[in-house]
């Protein structure tokens, strides 16, 4: 008797199968009908990437329905069944004979995400696989006659549309394939959309004879480059593959019809040439994907050891001062959101930009850098410091200053170090010019210093101290409010107090999105 679980695993394979063969019947079944004449070899094989995307994804196991699949549909064709039963075994053994080459050079599934894996893709995968597949099936048309072709145009066809189905039609394949149910309908962007249009248009022009006549309309092709990097800079990879088919298909569909660059040359021809245009404009879109992957993942891990390297530094304030340790985390997070707020209501649009938001916030947990300058006499005191013992705390903001402008000078391009300066050397600076360490005043003060003030003030307001017990949340902001044009650029107070639930919500108890569980602190 069998389980549900083993029933549902049983159900779920015969499912699986069932699509392994169905897809493999009905793709080529629908690469048939582009044979010549009614021909019984088609210069058109997507069935290829069908084939090959399942193997792919699942391993052997869909080998016996594709093979399947590929006999039910020979048999119905050719006339000879030794011939049929010879191509089919041809046309599933060299896809896993070429899939199982590149698991071994490829150790992940990732088929077009770097460079490298383009090529391995590309070489071990269509270019083996189309290559065994016409050798092997000219082996066999030699040996047993099954079809009326000349050697070389054999070998053409069975090359050429085994190599454009697998690199046309494998990736979406692929992608189909992944999906998980249920399926829900894909958010469909304004940009993809239009540059279907876009590109419709311009294979209407060139695969039509609408406007030019008998003029050729070759040169056309060289205006659908641009098309195609928009496609590699602006697509994501579901979306290039969905572009590559319908270019492909729009391609094939003016050929058919006599129109276009390649319809001078016989059927056969007209499509093998085609489709060798649209490898190499496909090939050219999944290289510029690539390339861009690879530069934002290096830009990512650069990001990352950025990142950490802060961290990492903002930390040695916390091996002398546990307090102002926690404090870097909530005051980054404070940043952020004001930061953000800022932008949205169109505050100082020639200074908040992204690139201004990632830095201030990456640069925030820096800005009491400097107390690693200060006495532990001073910095660890447990309560009220004198007179001196302030004047000479306040000189962290200098320090922090100098250490982070030596680091700058050793960097070619250090723009989010510039805006870890500001913040250290300013963040103690008055609106009316009563700050230190300069006394700047009003906009004398860099926007990310100012920001920077409204935060550390709100957090040490806000939190206990061995001197002092928290404020509430109402009661900061109103010491706040009495600063307002004083202290605090007005502005930036204002937008601040605008987001005062999200903030308080954040101090008053939260586990904090960097993994610091700061719940139930007290100290802080």
């Amino acid at each position: 008797m069998l389980h549900k679980g083993s029933t549902d695993s049983l159900a779920k394979t015969m499912l699986l199968q069932c699509l392994f063969f169905a897809g493999t019947v009905g793709i080529q079944w629908f690469s048939f009908q582009f044979a010549p004449n009614g021909g019984v070899t088609s210069p058109l094989w997507p069935v290829s990437g069908w084939v090959f995307a399942c193997f792919w994804i699942f391993g052997k196991r869909p080998a016996l329905s594709i093979l399947f699949g590929n006999l039910f549909l020979s048999f119905g064709i050719l006339d000879d069944i030794l011939g049929a039963v010879l191509f089919s075994l041809v046309n599933t053994a060299a896809p896993f004979f070429s899939v199982t080459l590149l698991r071994r050079l490829n150790a992940t599934k990732l088929l077009l995400n770097s460079l490298n894996n383009l090529l391995l893709f590309i070489v071990a995968g269509a270019f083996v696989c189309a290559s065994l597949t016409a050798t092997l099936g000219l082996a066999i048309n030699l040996t047993f006659d099954v079809v009326d072709l000349p050697v070389e145009e054999f070998f053409q066809i069975w090359f050429l549309s085994g190599l454009s189905g697998i690199i046309i039609f494998a990736p979406i394949f692929k992608e189909f394939l992944q999906l998980s149910l249920p399926f829900s309908v894909p958010h469909v962007r304004f940009e993809f959309i239009l540059l279907l249009l876009i590109d419709c248009c311009a294979r209407f022009l060139l695969f039509t004879g609408a406007f030019w006549g008998g003029v050729s309309t070759y040169p056309l092709t060289f205006l659908l480059m641009p098309i195609a990097f928009w496609a590699g800079l602006r697509m994501t990879f579901s979306e290039i593959t969905i572009y590559v088919v319908f270019f492909f298909m729009l391609s094939v569909g003016g050929t058919l019809n006599s129109f276009g660059p390649f319809a001078a040359y016989s059927p056969c021809t007209s499509l093998l040439l085609v489709q060798l245009y649209a490898v190499t404009q496909a090939v050219m879109i999944y290289i510029i994907f690539a390339i861009l992957t690879e530069r934002k993942k290096e830009h990512d891990r650069v990001k990352q050891v950025h990142d950490v390297t802060v961290m990492t530094l903002a930390s040695l304030a916390d091996t002398r001062d546990h307090e102002t340790g926690l404090h870097i985390v909530r005051t980054k997070y404070y940043v952020k959101e004001l930061s953000e707020e800022l932008r949205r209501r169109n505050e100082f649009p020639d200074i908040i930009t992204q690139e201004f938001i990632d830095h201030i916030t990456m640069s925030a947990p820096l800005h009491d850098i400097g107390k690693i300058g200060i006495p532990d006499s001073i910095l660890m005191k447990p309560g009220k410091l004198s007179e001196d013992e302030f004047e000479i705390i306040k000189t962290h903001s200098r320090i922090g200053e100098q250490v982070l402008c030596r680091m700058l000078s050793l960097l070619d391009d250090g723009a989010h170090l510039r805006t870890a300066v500001d913040i250290a050397g300013t963040h103690h600076e008055k609106w009316d010019g009563s700050g230190y360490p300069y006394g700047l005043k009003g906009n004398e003060i860099p926007l990310a210093g100012r920001i920077m003030a409204v935060a550390d003030v709100y957090d040490a307001l806000t939190m206990e101290r061995v001197y002092k017990k928290a404020m509430p949340h109402d009661e900061a902001i109103d010491v706040m409010l009495g600063e307002r044009g004083k202290h605090f650029d007005p502005v930036v107070l204002d937008t601040f107090l605008t987001i005062g639930d999200r903030i308080n919500e954040v101090s008053s108890n939260m586990d904090f999105y960097e993994g610091v569980k700061l719940t139930g602190v007290s100290s802080s």
